[in-house]
């Protein structure tokens, strides 16, 4: 509004910086995304577990990345998870069908003011749950 130039765009920014907006950004352009619904209560989980029947996973809207702000729910007694407990307060959360995945790969991209793309090398990412409730009486 200043007549300052931001790069990314904030529209841009808005899309990326919430994962919900961005599956939503995804879908209107046909990009394949893994079935996903905001989460507003409890009875939300509870039903798409029901409907989705190899589990879903909890997701903040913002600020996870690595793992970091999913939950991975397989059963109804996962629902009693105090990470889900605490995500579901907090709120501003969705979830996204589980699907198996043979592994993930993260490539980042960038281009600069006259056009000239960059590509990072490609990596395989690698979630490992360390949260303590879900290792004890695993080790």
């Amino acid at each position: 509004d200043e007549g300052f130039t931001v790069y990314p765009d904030p529209k841009t920014l808005h899309i990326i910086t919430d994962k919900y907006v961005q599956k939503n950004y995804l879908k209107k352009h046909k990009i394949p995304v893994a079935d996903f619904e905001e989460i507003k209560s409890h009875k939300d989980l509870q039903r798409l577990l029901k409907m989705w029947k190899d589990g879903l996973v909890l997701k903040t809207k913002k600020g996870g990345f690595d793992g970091r702000g999913n939950v991975v729910i397989k059963s109804s007694s996962d629902l009693g998870l105090q990470k889900v407990k605490d995500m579901l307060l907090a709120g501003n959360v969705y979830a996204e069908k589980l699907f198996s995945f043979k592994k993930e790969l993260a490539a980042i991209l960038v281009r600069d003011t006259q056009g000239a793309i960059a590509c990072y090398p490609i990596v395989e990412t690698i979630h490992e749950d360390r949260s303590e409730e879900r290792r004890v009486g695993k080790e």
